[in-house]
């Protein structure tokens, strides 16, 4: 299922929008979760990286879709815009934000059809796997194929990223149990590692893609060995 969030100030092009995905569902079994709102700055109070597809009119008053599209691209490389309006000399403008699509008013059900067929194909072949954590007493999501290794700080975790490390107030235990299915190997008491950033093992150390090491307990080191190359026999 994916999360589509509508954003049009006029009701009644968000009641037809809403007919139309629900005609799609029926017709192909692809499923959203659909979400509304009614303004440029709603939408940017609204939005978060759980959404996957945004139907965004352009013209909305002081704060246009393409000003918060602008804004959202900032935060969001990866969210499937596509806009929903009469005005086309916006089309040019709108490769600044990697516009997925235009849809033009009054809507057609065969346009919009075929929009959402090519959108979700799109997030079909850029699937990406997340972990949702809190942090700062807020839920974030984070790209788990980023994840380099979690270490254990005091009685928290600290989990690096190839651009970020973050602290999150888990156990290495949870975390070892929400990570296991997704190649991540605890390799020493304090340590988890994703296998997907090993490089190498040196003597006590896992060397990483970065050059960053990690300890190995003696204790562990067969088994790691194991699991590495079976991870590397699944990717091959």
């Amino acid at each position: 299922m994916w999360n589509l969030l509508i954003c049009d100030d006029e009701n009644q092009m968000i009641v037809s929008l809403k007919d139309m995905i629900r005609r799609f569902t029926n017709e192909t079994n692809i499923q959203f979760n659909i979400s509304e709102c009614h303004s440029a700055g709603e939408l940017l109070n609204d939005f978060n990286d759980s959404i996957d597809l945004i139907l965004l009119d352009i013209s909305m008053g002081t704060l246009s879709g393409m000003d918060a599209a602008k804004i959202i691209r900032e935060r969001n490389r990866d969210v499937v815009i596509i806009f929903v309006t009469s005005m086309t000399q916006y089309a040019l403008e709108g490769y600044s934000v990697h516009a997925f699509g235009f849809l033009k008013k009054p809507i057609r059900y065969a346009d919009i059809r075929l929009q959402l067929l090519d959108a979700t194909m799109h997030l079909n072949s850029h699937k990406k796997e997340f972990l949702t954590i809190e942090v700062d007493n807020a839920p974030y999501r984070l790209d788990i194929a980023e994840i380099l290794f979690l270490e254990v700080q005091d009685h928290d975790i600290l989990i690096h990223t190839l651009s970020e490390s973050l602290l999150v107030h888990e156990s290495m235990n949870e975390m070892e149990s929400r990570l296991k299915e997704h190649y991540f190997f605890r390799c020493h008491r304090s340590y988890l590692v994703n296998l997907r950033m090993v490089a190498t093992v040196n003597g006590a150390d896992v060397v990483l893609k970065n050059k960053t090491t990690v300890p190995l307990s003696k204790y562990k080191k067969k088994e790691f060995l194991e699991a590495f190359t079976f991870y590397l026999g699944v990717e091959n």
